[in-house]
């Protein structure tokens, strides 16, 4: 989990926003990118949401 919340607190760090949605495969928070793409550090891969 500590390797998980490094690679969050990363891409926080580069201007990515956590956002209140959760990925439906693992339940990990989802990040938005600079360049409005929803990725889940967990799966490490980049996802649609339901708004989109």
């Amino acid at each position: 989990m500590g390797d998980l919340h490094r690679q969050i607190g990363e891409r926080l760090s580069e201007g990515w926003a956590m956002l209140s949605q959760h990925c439906p495969q693992c339940s990990t928070v989802l990040l938005r990118s600079r360049d409005q793409q929803i990725f889940c550090v967990s799966c490490q891969c980049y996802c649609l949401t339901e708004e989109q």
